[in-house]
């Protein structure tokens, strides 16, 4: 499915989706947030229970939103110019993977594979929120390139995974 379907302009806006675990990061990327919004005014739309007490010290003028729907989550998502997925831990990261069909590039960590060894996108310390505004700044300013690349590295990382898995049920003799 073609996720852009149609083009909604770009919002100030920086976008952190994703399950309140501590494989996250939320802290340093929330810090991040912080240093990102005094620089360029993106407000943060989350599904994040930040307290009260961190957005009110860090100054940070978040969106908060629930659970969302699918179609209204997109619409969020496609209209952000940027997208956080600087984890922990991944094995892939389907909504990072969303973000970049949607049109929106993700400042990531090491751990999400499709972008692993992508420098304009990864950040090498995830601990570090400076190191994460930085990098994220970078993607904002080079938005249609790291669009194109983003999305580029995507589809070359399914193309793989997709080829190993026929030779790998061709091996075996399974067929569809």
């Amino acid at each position: 499915e073609d996720h852009r379907r149609r083009d909604l302009p770009k919002r100030d806006a920086m976008t952190l989706f994703c399950p309140p675990t501590l494989k996250k990061n939320l802290h340093n990327q929330a810090l991040a947030a912080a240093l990102i919004q005094r620089e360029s005014g993106l407000a943060l739309h989350t599904n994040v229970p930040f307290g009260s007490d961190l957005i009110e010290m860090l100054q940070l003028r978040v969106v908060r939103y629930s659970w969302l729907p699918r179609e209204p989550y997109h619409e969020v998502l496609q209209a952000a110019k940027l997208n956080f997925a600087v984890s922990f831990a991944e094995t892939l990261n389907y909504q990072c993977a969303e973000s970049v069909m949607l049109g929106t590039p993700s400042v990531v960590s090491p751990t999400i594979p499709f972008l692993a060894t992508q420098g304009i996108s990864k950040v090498t310390n995830p601990n570090d929120p400076t190191e994460i505004a930085r990098v994220a700044l970078g993607l904002v300013s080079n938005l249609t390139e790291a669009v194109e690349l983003q999305l580029d590295c995507l589809q070359d990382y399914a193309r793989a995974a997709n080829a190993w898995l026929r030779d790998e049920l061709t091996k075996r003799h399974i067929t569809a």
